[in-house]
């Protein structure tokens, strides 16, 4: 469990979500993570647009940066699909 400071809250993050990406959240965990530099909390978010894309995004818990974006939209996979 983190200690006071180390994790933003959970209303924040889903405050950030709704201000910068169109879609629902479908979850959120909070996990610790290996990452450069050492041990971090980490925010992962799983979200569907709209269009009915799942992203899923993974957030520093203590600055709310995003991490890393996985999924990918409709308009990607139409381009793929027509070669």
């Amino acid at each position: 469990m983190p200690r006071s400071g180390e994790v933003v809250p959970m209303e924040q993050l889903l405050s950030k979500i709704r201000q910068t990406i169109d879609g629902r959240v479908l979850k959120v965990d909070l996990e610790q993570e290996w990452r450069v530099g050492g041990r971090i909390w980490v925010y992962e978010a799983k979200i569907i647009t709209p269009d009915g894309d799942v992203l899923k995004l993974e957030y520093d818990a203590r600055t709310l940066e995003v991490l890393e974006l996985k999924g990918r939209h409709r308009k990607q996979r139409d381009r793929d699909t027509e070669d």
